[in-house]
C-alpha cells in the first residue's frame, strides 16, 4: 500500500474513532473514503482533535499529581506545625516558670537585705 493509500486510512480510522467517541453514527458504512457520505472536513480534523484529547489527558494527569504532591506537601506541613507549637507552647512554660522564680528569688533577696539592714542597725 502506497503512504498516500495508508494516509487516508489511517484519517478514516481516526474518523471512525472520533465518531463513536462522539457517539455519532457514521455514514461511511463500506463506502470508499471520499464517498459521497465522507466528511473531509472532520477527517482533516480528527488527527488534531485525537492529540488534543491526549494532550488534555496528560494535563489532568500531571494536575492530579500535582495536586497529590501538594496535598502531601500540607500534610507534612501540618505535621511540622504541630511539632512546631508544641515546642511553642513548652518554652513559653518554661519561661513562665522562670519569670515566677525569679519573682520569687528577687523577694527573698530584698527579704534578706532587710534583715541584714535591720541586724546591722
Amino acid at each position: 500500500m502506497k503512504r498516500g493509500g495508508r494516509l487516508r486510512v489511517m484519517k478514516f480510522l481516526a474518523h471512525l474513532l472520533l465518531m463513536s467517541l462522539l457517539g455519532i453514527k457514521s455514514g461511511c458504512n463500506t463506502e470508499k473514503v471520499g464517498g459521497p457520505n465522507w466528511d473531509s472536513s472532520i477527517a482533516s480534523k480528527a488527527p488534531q482533535m485525537l492529540s488534543n484529547s491526549k494532550l488534555t489527558c496528560w494535563s489532568h494527569r500531571q494536575e492530579q499529581m500535582h495536586l497529590s504532591d501538594l496535598e502531601m506537601q500540607v500534610a507534612q506541613l501540618c505535621v511540622e506545625n504541630t511539632t512546631l507549637l508544641k515546642g511553642l507552647t513548652d518554652i513559653s512554660h518554661k519561661v513562665n516558670k522562670a519569670v515566677v522564680d525569679n519573682h520569687v528569688l528577687r523577694s527573698d533577696v530584698e527579704a534578706l537585705l532587710l534583715l541584714s539592714n535591720s541586724m546591722v542597725s
